[in-house]
């Protein structure tokens, strides 16, 4: 395979994984808080309605983790297939904000996916009987929707910045 097809594969792979991370996590937190308006008007209380939704962010942290990882590697090949450019200080400023976007958002994607779901997950079959298990899970959520939304801007950043800003000329 060709320099110029692998960089395509990367970039495709690339792009992929920050649609699930950035687009993919942003239409499941829309979906999920649809559901729970929709439940609360029908007088279900809370503690139910995340019952019924908590699996859609807890099975999406499988696919944000995978995609994580996919964001990472393919970072680190573009950023290898640019060694020489990196070496001589020339990375132009929308590179690096892409490389550092792509960092933050994959690291919070795996801290939402290790520390906040998937504990949630196991918690998720006693949350309506155990109170002590319903208040950690009410921790754990609360947490996860910060770094959950922190992520997806830093998704959306690297998707958007290295397209509006001018390429930096070499001197």
């Amino acid at each position: 395979m060709s320099n110029s097809a692998m960089s395509n594969v990367n970039n495709g792979a690339r792009l992929i994984a920050l649609s699930l991370l950035s687009g993919g996590a942003a239409m499941v937190t829309f979906v999920a808080v649809t559901l729970v308006k929709a439940a609360k008007a029908e007088g279900v209380a809370v503690t139910e309605a995340a019952f019924r939704n908590g699996p859609a962010f807890i099975n999406f942290s499988y696919i944000a983790l995978g995609a994580a990882a996919i964001l990472l590697v393919t970072e680190l090949i573009d950023y290898m297939s640019r060694k020489k450019e990196a070496s001589s200080g020339f990375l132009s400023k929308s590179l690096i904000v892409r490389y550092v976007s792509s960092l933050v958002c994959a690291l919070l994607m795996i801290v939402f996916s290790l520390v906040f779901a998937m504990p949630m997950g196991k918690l998720m079959p006693t949350i309506r009987t155990d109170e002590a298990a319903h208040e950690q899970f009410d921790k754990l959520h609360n947490g996860s929707r910060i770094v959950f939304g922190i992520g997806i801007l830093f998704g959306f950043i690297s998707l958007v910045i290295p397209n509006s800003m001018p390429a930096r000329k070499p001197e």
